[in-house]
This record gives structure tokens, sequence and C-alpha cells, in this order.
């Protein structure tokens, strides 16, 4: 029942999923729902939880292509760069982490298991993008981390609506070192190397 729910949420969204839905989609009836998970709402969470831990865990792939041999800025900006190139492999995940963040708005356990699965998606960042405060030219990594995440959220939102609109992921980067660079010292100062 969990995959046919998770199912429905690509196809239908969780506002449009019945419990009729649910139960035509995976072969069983309706007193199964209540048995095995209380509520038709708690199977959707569930399914949205289970989503949004696997849109977390795709990013985190991404987060394997920092080299701790190679030059920092580099490194950083190709990590970068694979995360925005594969918008295209999260987009069914995407439509499940946005359905999630709204209806965590109205249920307590779904926003804080969701925030807990952010947080590992948050240390996992600031690990990949290198942990040291020497390395990030002493920012705060969870810091670092939370800002790629903010910058990645917001583009897969405009790559969402126009994905031909979207500039090339290293353009992106770039840019970005306007905002948070100060003569020099910016987070992923082209000097500093990842340890």
């Amino acid at each position: 029942m969990l995959a046919a729910a998770r199912t429905c949420l690509v196809e239908q969204g969780y506002a449009n999923t019945t419990a009729r839905d649910l139960v035509a989609r995976s072969g069983t009836n309706l007193a199964s729902i209540g048995y095995h998970f209380g509520s038709k709402v708690a199977l959707l969470n569930l399914a949205l939880e289970e989503a949004f831990a696997d849109y977390t865990d795709k990013l985190l792939v991404a987060t394997t292509v920092v080299d701790q041999q190679t030059d920092g800025f580099r490194s950083a900006r190709e990590t970068f760069s694979t995360m925005v190139d594969g918008f295209a492999g999260l987009q069914p995940f995407f439509a499940a982490f946005l359905e999630a963040l709204v209806q965590a708005k109205h249920d307590d356990g779904l926003r804080q298991e969701l925030g807990r699965i952010y947080q590992r998606l948050r240390s996992a960042i600031a690990e990949a993008f290198g942990a040291s405060a020497d390395a990030l030219n002493g920012r705060n990594p969870q810091a670092v981390a939370s800002f790629v995440m903010a910058i990645c959220d917001g583009l897969l939102i405009q790559w969402t609506l126009d994905p031909d609109a979207l500039p090339p992921a290293g353009e992106i980067f770039d840019v970005a070192g306007l905002f948070v660079g100060d003569g020099g010292t910016a987070a992923f100062d082209r000097e500093t190397r990842f340890r």
C-alpha cells in the first residue's frame, strides 16, 4: 500500500488522492488502510516521508563529487553543478517534496520527521564541502550547507516552472560568489583548498 500511495502522490498529488484511489492502485480493500496505517492521512504522510527521504538521498549522491585532492573552488563548483544538472532525475521526488512541505504545516509529526531528514542532508553537504573551519575560510559549515540548500531548492522551483530559462549551473555558482564574497575571503575562495 505504501508503494501505491507514493505512486498516487506522484501522479495525482496529495490533495487529489482518495482512499479509493489507494485501494484501486494497491489491489487491497478500504479496511486495510485503517488496519495497517490508521488512516489515509497517516498512509499518505508516511509515503511523503519516504519520498522526501529519497529526494534528499538523490541530492546526497551529488555531494560525493567533491575531490579532496583538487582545488576547493573547483570541487565546490563541480558538486553544485552536479546537483543542479541532476534536477531532471529529481522531478518526481520534487513534487513530493513540495507536497510534504505543505502538509508538514498541518502535522507536527510529519514536520519533525522532515526536519530530521533535512538535517541529515545539511550535515552531509557541510561535510562534503569541507567540515573544517579552515577549509571554509572560517565560515560555519552548517551555514554554508544551508546556503547551498537554499540556492538548490530555489533553483528547483525555477527549473520546474521553466527549465529552459535556467542558466548553466556553473555560471549560477560563479554569480553566487558576488553575494558570499568580501574582497577575496569568500567561503569558496579560489585559493581555498578543501581538506
